[in-house]
């Protein structure tokens, strides 16, 4: 099989080389001058982007109630909030078929004061069509939605998730932002888009969007 290396010279198999070399620092020198840009408008809106070496993963107990062993993904990119000590964003990544790379920006908060039950909140797929609901709210909302709660949970713990999200004012948000995921691990709540693979700059962005529904239901946390 015919090889175009064949046919250089060791001259020119050098510079080749330093070519490769060459582009190869000016991508990474590239990267981090787009990433000390974005992380000056990051600090203008309060966040901070932990400083990590590529690839920018980051270890960390966080237990996504959907993040299983078969899907369990990298997380990187951690973001803190300097108003919001309850805030971490982080980037969950995940590998798909035919080496695609899929990610979503996931929005974590701490619970304040009492917790939440576990529960799950993620728009429908057919085959979720056929599972049994603990929610069966306004038609528009139920038709989109699909809320699991563990079965290990009480009457009163599903009384109080189903009671958060009959909430018309919070699903009027929830489905003006559609489709979103939220979940709950008891002791914080996630919020992300699933695959949407936003990049970095657009955080600030969806944190808006974020923050009002997440502001809301934790407004109504508070009277349950």
């Amino acid at each position: 099989m015919y090889d175009i290396l064949d046919t250089l010279t060791t001259p020119q198999l050098g510079l080749l080389l330093l070519i490769c070399v060459v582009l190869i620092l000016f991508g990474i020198l590239y990267d981090r001058k787009e990433l000390k840009k974005i992380n000056k408008i990051f600090k203008s809106k309060g966040l901070v982007i932990e400083k990590l070496k590529p690839p920018y993963t980051f270890k960390n107990k966080i237990h996504i109630p959907s993040r299983k062993f078969l899907n369990k993904g990298t997380l990187a990119f951690p973001i803190k909030s300097e108003s919001n000590k309850s805030l971490l964003i982080f980037k969950w990544v995940i590998g798909r078929e035919h080496g695609k790379i899929d990610h979503t920006w996931v929005f974590s908060y701490k619970i304040q004061d009492k917790p939440l039950p576990l529960f799950t909140l993620n728009p429908k797929k057919f085959f979720l069509n056929f599972k049994k609901t603990a929610i069966h709210v306004s038609e528009s909302f139920d038709e989109k939605y699909l809320l699991e709660i563990p079965s290990k949970c009480d009457k009163d713990d599903q009384k109080k998730i189903i009671d958060i999200f009959k909430n018309i004012d919070l699903q009027t948000i929830i489905l003006s932002y559609n489709p979103i995921s939220i979940e709950c691990n008891g002791v914080e709540v996630f919020y992300y888009r699933k695959d949407d693979n936003s990049k970095l700059e657009l955080v600030p962005e969806i944190l808006d969007e974020i923050s009002e529904i997440h502001n809301k239901l934790i407004e109504i946390k508070k009277t349950i």
